[in-house]
């Protein structure tokens, strides 16, 4: 038993050494391995960075290329446009234009399945786009040489002259267009956008369609380009309101192309047509909505961010000035100046919430409180030179409550200030205006002063919990993408 015993000892023990024995040599043997993984990853480090480093320089050559050839086909679409080529008539100029555009989508596709270069086929799927609304502004200009809405007389250029002989032309055209560019639009927004292709090529067509309507009238064009980029954004804003993915930047370049036909609408009457204080304050407003766009999308780049604010601040200003002029022109007897302030404030706090940041909020607010009580300060020293002293009154009553209710201190500072200063000097004209409205005014102005009241007492909080709130929302929103 003892002897058994151990046998199964040394047996063990022996197993055991082999165990040893073998695990160093594995061990050796792993260590060895990674030595020499290691020597081919420093031998293959440089070949490898180098290899990056061509990829990257190739991806950037490829690109600026494909820019390159983006903007010489660009060029080559406006300059047929503007130099045509030797045809029979117009509607022969037309379906030239068709096929050249449906070359685009066909090289699109040859570039995409053939060469299996997909970057590059986008360009051209992209450029098939961008000539649709071409298309659609020639067809516009053969249709009002047939049906005119209105009688607008110009000296056309030679390569704005397009016209049809008769309707069979006109109709001819319009098959061909329909033909071509419904299903290539189709196509071409399935490429660069599959999930959203239905509603964007349907909001294209519609969009472009308004190219066709007949009139050259500046006033009425500038209200049709209006129409057109206020339908695109509520139709871009119900359709991010139903989706919570990100949008590629295909997707996202094939939204802005929405705006392309009202874009067209108005670069077509400002060189083709006289432009006026409405189609002015029209490209105004597009610029602002733009800069806006920047302010509540910001660019990583600091650069960009500053620019935009300032660049949308100043818009702002322009922007308040002409609504001010432009209301006035119809309601002559409210004061033009605090016109311009309530608009240039309704703005600025609506960047403000864009922006979300209290100091750039304070020193946009300062610079509207200072401007106003330079506004009735130089009123008071110099007498009505800006406003008189009942807006004076409303404009100081006005900066007072806003700068209250935004909690900037300065701007309520200034107001108050303003009230006492316009109380004081024009106390004996308002004592008498008071006098003037006789027992019934007063006791209308005691009666809507009591209902005030209790409509504030009633329904201010729900509206301070809303306005901090929509606040909080959005600067919470920039302070993460700042911190990203």
């Amino acid at each position: 038993m003892l002897n058994t015993n151990t046998a199964l000892a040394e047996t063990s023990y022996a197993s055991t050494d082999n165990v040893v024995i073998d695990d160093g040599v594995t061990a050796d043997t792993a260590d060895s391995h990674a030595t020499s993984q290691a020597i081919d990853d420093s031998a293959s480090t440089p070949y490898l960075a180098r290899t990056l480093n061509a990829i990257r320089q190739g991806a950037s050559v490829a690109g600026l290329l494909r820019m390159g050839g983006a903007a010489l086909m660009v060029f080559s679409l406006s300059l047929f446009l503007v130099q045509g080529v030797d045809a029979a008539s117009d509607l022969h100029r037309y379906l030239l234009l068709l096929g050249q555009t449906l070359l685009l989508t066909a090289a699109g596709f040859a570039v995409g399945f053939i060469l299996k270069e997909p970057r590059g086929a986008r360009v051209f799927f992209s450029l098939g786009l961008i000539s649709i609304p071409a298309n659609f502004a020639v067809l516009g200009a053969m249709i009002y040489s047939i049906a005119p809405l209105d009688s607008v007389l110009t000296d056309y250029p030679t390569y704005a002259k397009w016209a049809s002989t008769s309707l069979n032309e006109l109709l001819i055209a319009g098959a061909a267009a329909l033909v071509v560019l419904v299903p290539m639009c189709v196509f071409c927004f399935a490429v660069m956008a599959r999930q959203s292709k239905g509603w964007l090529s349907a909001g294209y067509l519609l969009a472009c369609s308004t190219l066709l309507i007949p009139v050259r009238d500046t006033l009425s064009v500038t209200l049709i380009s209006c129409v057109c980029a206020v339908a695109v954004i509520a139709l871009l804003a119900k359709r991010q309101s139903n989706t919570e993915r990100q949008s590629t930047d295909e997707e996202r370049f094939a939204k802005a192309l929405l705006f392309a036909p009202a874009a067209l609408l108005l670069a077509r009457s400002a060189m083709l047509y006289d432009v006026d204080f409405h189609f002015l304050l029209a490209i105004v407003i597009a610029i602002h909505y733009g800069l806006r766009h920047c302010v509540k999308h910001p660019s990583k780049h600091a650069w960009l961010k500053t620019s935009a604010k300032i660049l949308s601040a100043s818009s702002a200003f322009v922007l308040a000035g002409m609504f001010g002029s432009l209301i006035n022109s119809q309601f002559p007897f409210i004061d033009p100046f605090l016109l311009f302030a309530s608009v240039l404030l309704a703005l600025n706090i609506d960047l403000v919430r864009l922006m979300g940041q209290s100091r750039t909020g304070s020193v946009m607010h300062g610079g509207w409180a200072g401007l106003c009580f330079a506004a009735i300060a130089t009123d008071i020293l110099v007498g009505s030179a800006f406003t008189g002293s009942t807006t004076s009154l409303a404009l100081a009553v006005l900066v007072t409550c806003a700068s209250v209710i935004t909690r900037q201190r300065l701007g309520a500072i200034l107001g108050t200030l303003s009230i006492i200063g316009v109380v004081l000097v024009n106390s004996a004209d308002l004592f008498s205006m008071v006098l003037d409205t006789g027992w019934a005014g007063m006791a209308v102005a005691g009666a809507s002063t009591i209902v005030a009241g209790s409509l504030l007492e009633r329904y201010w909080p729900v509206l301070k919990l809303t306005w901090e709130q929509r606040f909080g929302a959005r600067l919470e929103t920039n302070r993460l993408h700042s911190s990203t």
